[in-house]
């Protein structure tokens, strides 16, 4: 009996120890996960925490790259407007330079005698005579007997070529002034597409000098004797080189 009970007890020892030793494992097994546990929380953290640093620097970087490159700008703006403030003072400058320069000038033509009150001259004074092209008839003889002294003078000097009539006398002065090829390429109204002849101060010339020179003389009878003239300018310039002709073939042989 005291056997029996001596095994049982040893038993329920070895059963409680047992349990004893389970119980200890399973708690240390809990504290190696806790402390597992805590260092991998802990080093997530740590990495984490590293991350936000670094993105905070990164932030702090751009910004001061931003500031940066804004006083920059603001630089280069100032600078501009520096040299736009410069300019526009020169830009004044050169204006009044300009506006003394011009009220000098106009001072001077005011002082200058008129050389046109001082000096006459005729038509005829011109230095290439006849006149050879448009440009000399509408604007260089029109500019100068625009001028009142030179066209009285101009009528004096023309009114003294003799003609026997009014045709002869516009004849005689039209092949002293024109070219019969200039005159070719006028008619009186400007007819057959040709230049308008009767609104040019030549055309005042040649009336007046021919009414001073004859007052039996019209400006009827003279307006047609300068039509007849220039529509025959024509007739004239092909005999001009039939005599041309004829004068080379005869130096040729």
């Amino acid at each position: 009996m005291h056997t029996q009970k001596s095994s049982k007890s040893a038993s329920r020892e070895n059963a409680n120890s047992n349990k004893s030793q389970s119980r200890s494992v399973n708690q240390l097994s809990n504290e190696v996960q806790d402390k597992c546990t805590k260092h991998l929380t802990g080093g997530l953290l740590n990495i984490s925490n590293n991350f936000t640093s670094q993105d905070n620097e990164h932030n702090i970087e751009n910004n001061k790259t931003e500031d940066v490159e804004n006083k920059i700008v603001l630089q280069y703006f100032k600078k501009i407007i520096r040299q736009q403030s410069y300019f526009r003072t020169q830009l004044w400058q050169i204006a009044d330079d300009l506006r003394d320069m011009k009220n000098e000038l106009m001072q001077q033509v005011r002082q200058r005698p008129n050389v046109n009150d001082q000096r006459q001259e005729s038509i005829f004074s011109f230095l290439h005579l006849p006149f050879n092209s448009v440009e000399d008839l509408e604007e260089h003889v029109e500019q100068f007997l625009n001028q009142p002294n030179n066209f009285e003078t101009s009528v004096k000097e023309v009114s003294r070529v003799e003609g026997k009539n009014p045709y002869e006398f516009v004849k005689r002065n039209c092949t002293r002034l024109l070219t019969n090829e200039l005159a070719e390429k006028y008619s009186w109204l400007g007819a057959k597409q040709k230049r308008k002849f009767c609104h040019l101060k030549l055309a005042d010339l040649l009336i007046v000098s021919g009414q001073d020179s004859n007052s039996a003389y019209t400006t009827k009878v003279l307006e047609e004797a300068i039509q007849k003239c220039l529509r025959r300018a024509k007739e004239r310039l092909n005999a001009e080189k039939k005599k041309e002709d004829k004068q080379r073939i005869e130096q040729e042989n």
